[in-house]
């Protein structure tokens, strides 16, 4: 665009050059022939229009939205599990009748042993018609291990010398070994020596003491069975049969026997 300064600078040259044209001599006017000179209006324009961007600042309002969660519980339904009683069926309690536990009745008056062997120290007399219950028995069934009335302890008795009642294949074994008085000194010197099938024992006498003897408990090999064997001496050997041909092992045990009862047993060592 012209400015107002270019505008107006240009009306003032017009202007100029119509007045020297108004003082110019008439014959030059009138007779171009002789005019010489020629004016020449010249417009040169030094201003260089130019076009400045303008940048205004302009303020815009922005709208931030800031989201807030707001968590509103809301009601669940709670289960509730209710045990629903179902039909069970009742056992049936069946009664087994107790056994009786077995007895002895005293067929006449017979000793009560401390072991099952006629071997064995009288611990007391079973009377004729006396009862006791049956509360062990041996291997075979051939002696029962009872408590006497008035009896603080047990013993034993012959089967054939008693009276049974009730199942004795339903009473427990009993223990096989004599009661142990700590009184009576166990034996030493206990050793022992193989001659084929014979096997001899031997210990050194113990203590003069009243009714003094041995009681030699072992197990032996008959060649096909290992059987127990019980028997009695006064002297200080004892030679056993002991075959070969057993499963099982061969053993040995001695005690010493006074009127007091029985020591600990020593272990044979068996050759």
């Amino acid at each position: 665009m012209i400015s107002q300064k270019m505008v107006w600078g240009f009306v003032l040259v017009l202007l100029s050059v119509a007045l020297g044209a108004c003082n110019m001599p008439v014959s030059n006017i009138l007779s171009p022939a002789t005019a010489t000179n020629t004016a020449t209006l010249t417009y040169t324009s030094s201003v260089t229009p130019s076009i400045t961007p303008s940048l205004t600042a302009t303020k815009t309002a922005t709208q931030t939205f800031t989201l807030t969660s707001t968590l509103t519980p809301v009601p669940t339904d709670t289960l509730t599990l209710t045990d629903t009683p179902h039909p069970t069926d009742t056992p049936t309690i069946t009664l087994t009748p107790t056994p009786e536990k077995a007895t002895a009745e005293a067929d006449g008056n017979i000793n009560c042993r401390w072991g099952p062997n006629t071997v064995y120290l009288v611990a007391g007399l079973f009377r004729e018609g006396a009862v006791a219950q049956v509360d062990g028995r041996d291997y075979g069934g051939n002696w029962l291990w009872i408590q006497m009335e008035d009896f603080s302890y047990h013993c034993w008795v012959s089967t054939s010398a008693v009276i049974v009642n009730g199942d004795i294949d339903t009473v427990p074994f009993g223990p096989m070994d004599p009661p142990i008085n700590s009184s009576v000194s166990s034996a030493t010197g206990v050793g022992a020596t193989r001659d084929g099938n014979k096997v001899i024992v031997t210990w050194n006498a113990a203590s003069s003491a009243v009714d003094l003897h041995y009681l030699i408990k072992a197990n032996i090999c008959n060649g096909t069975y290992v059987l127990e064997w019980v028997d009695v001496t006064t002297r200080t050997s004892y030679t056993l049969q002991d075959k070969s041909g057993c499963s099982g092992s061969s053993s040995a045990k001695l005690f010493v026997v006074n009127k007091l009862g029985y020591s600990s047993p020593v272990l044979v060592p068996w050759p």
